[in-house]
């Protein structure tokens, strides 16, 4: 993979075999798909054209990790003030919608309406199945993506979904050299926010119409409700309803593909994508949270999970660091034993969840996300800039200091053709505090007084 310098004027390009795309059109492209992934939530499957969708109350979300009660996720936290019931919602909207109810109902449900609202439920799985591998951080191996639960299970499977400090955490237990160490290593990845509001959307209001359609769905076609059935619901990725469908790392590849194709205009597969994002991590990415490409790395990884002691840390980190010291031993150690909290998820640390958040919120920003209030309370946030912020700001002093050397009003009369064009009235004064970096700007001038000319 090859990506071109970047520069003043000079737009990034990434260069991966026959793939050639733009930095910003990779970007793009991920932004255009949450909106798509968005609008099939609110429009298709929660049937909010001209109603509000309850708002998620993400400041007072709880949960317990703990808990491994079968049937427990984190939206059965009683502490946490939702403000309507998820499992009567979809059925409210209905009901007070009777065109819509039109459409569901004639006596009874109608099949064909069912079927068509199932095929929009598989159309935004996909899309969420590509945002949530190329969001949350390090892409997930496929068998890591697709076996992610939502909540516990019967036969005791634990669920893979959490609510952490105002995001959405998946976690997920990753057995590369499970037989050499047996243990197999739980990794938390982080979604942004945009793409953890449309988890807990669908989580919350409209996965629980989903069963109830699905069981109806299978009791006129006399279909069996069996284990299986009940026990497939708890994953985020279950087969599709009807055609039983299941999801597959084909599945995912092909998915991954198709949608990079019809906005991205290049065909990624898992491999591929994998490649580009370890390729970008290393060139924008700080050091200490570059993506790991190959055994060797990983291997280097596990050690640095077992003693954090040569990791690159802040002020605040070697505070803690050399507290532990002191108390002889180390930063691992004392997260394990003596400052584990009670509501500690098992086979983790507070401190790799922080530095597996740290690696995921990396990613968020170079991806365009907003910065979330809880991570700006972060106290294992860096304070220094990643190589890509840095080459940005540079660039950004760079025009501010072409923009702040440049003649106004020659440069006024080269944009209008006309060497005898002047400013008027405010408009010198307005130019200059933009000049001069001053915000925000508000220049107000009478009828005649140049506005348009101000806009341009």
């Amino acid at each position: 993979m090859h990506i071109t310098e970047p520069g003043v004027g000079f737009i990034p390009l990434l260069c991966y075999k026959k793939l050639t795309f733009t930095l910003g059109q990779f970007t793009g492209f991920v932004h255009v798909l949450v909106n798509d992934a968005r609008q099939i939530l609110k429009d298709d499957l929660m049937l909010a054209h001209k109603t509000e969708v309850p708002q998620i109350p993400w400041d007072f979300l709880y949960d317990d990790p703990t808990n491994v009660g079968a049937g427990w996720g984190f939206l059965q936290d009683p502490r946490t003030p939702w403000p309507v019931v998820g499992e009567q919602w979809m059925f409210d909207q209905i009901a007070n919608n009777p065109d819509v109810e039109r459409e569901f109902f004639r006596g009874k449900p109608r099949m064909a309406k069912i079927d068509c609202y199932m095929k929009r439920l598989v159309a935004f799985r996909r899309k969420l199945s590509v945002l949530v591998h190329i969001c949350s951080g390090q892409p997930a191996r496929a068998p890591e993506l697709l076996s992610i639960r939502h909540r516990n299970t019967d036969a005791g499977g634990v669920r893979n979904i959490f609510i952490e400090d105002g995001l959405v955490a998946m976690a997920t237990a990753y057995h590369k050299g499970f037989h050499a160490t047996n243990d197999a290593k739980i990794i938390h990845r982080y979604p942004p926010r945009e793409i953890g509001e449309l988890v807990v959307w669908y989580l919350w209001l409209v996965l629980p119409f989903v069963h109830a359609l699905e069981l109806y769905q299978r009791h006129e076609r006399e279909q069996p409700v069996d284990h299986e059935v009940r026990k497939r619901e708890a994953y985020m990725w279950p087969p599709d309803p009807h055609s039983d469908k299941p999801w597959s790392s084909e599945r995912l590849r092909e998915t991954l593909k198709e949608e990079t194709k019809g906005i991205l205009h290049a065909e990624l597969n898992l491999v591929a994508y994998r490649d580009i994002a370890i390729g970008l991590s290393r060139r924008f990415l700080g050091s200490t949270h570059q993506f790991t490409h190959n055994i060797q790395e990983e291997s280097g990884a596990e050690v640095l999970d077992d003693d954090f002691d040569d990791r690159e840390m802040g002020a605040e980190e070697w505070s803690g660091h050399i507290a532990d010291l002191q108390a002889a031993h180390s930063f691992h150690v004392a997260g394990i034993v003596y400052r584990r909290l009670i509501t500690e998820q098992p086979g983790t640390t507070a401190d790799k969840r922080h530095f597996f958040r740290i690696c995921s919120t990396d990613w968020h920003r170079f991806l365009g996300f907003h910065f979330t209030k809880a991570e700006s309370l972060n106290p294992y946030r860096r304070t220094e800039l990643s190589p890509w912020q840095k080459e940005a700001e540079e660039s950004r002093m760079l025009r501010r200091w072409d923009l702040r050397n440049t003649p106004l009003e020659p440069q006024l009369q080269a944009m209008m053709g006309d060497p005898e064009v002047r400013f008027r009235g405010m408009q010198h004064p307005a130019m200059v505090a933009i000049q001069n970096g001053e915000s925000p700007v508000l220049a107000v001038l009478p009828a005649g007084g140049g506005k348009s000319k101000d806009r341009g």
